[in-house]
């Protein structure tokens, strides 16, 4: 079942631009400015100070993937990506 963004239950930020707790997600991972959480509804929140990116599994994982792919290109090949 696929889960429309704009009705998850998830909580909406604060007026600091952290994630509010609303108790309806999971903290799986904060790094720096970046928090991935779990929500109840299925849908992986990834957020970036003011910007949340409510995503299903698969979606959050291709994101995942091409960032990993876009770092491997800049570990190989820094000089060209610059240009």
């Amino acid at each position: 079942m696929r889960i429309d963004p704009k009705d998850c239950p998830g909580p909406r930020l604060a007026a600091d631009g952290e994630a509010a707790t609303s108790g309806h997600t999971r903290k799986l991972v904060k790094h720096g400015p970046f928090t991935v959480e779990l929500c109840d509804c299925g849908l992986v929140h990834l957020s970036a100070s003011f910007l949340t990116l409510r995503l299903d599994r698969g979606s959050f994982r291709e994101l995942a993937l091409a960032i990993a792919a876009a770092l491997r290109q800049l570990d190989v090949e820094p000089e060209a990506v610059l240009q």
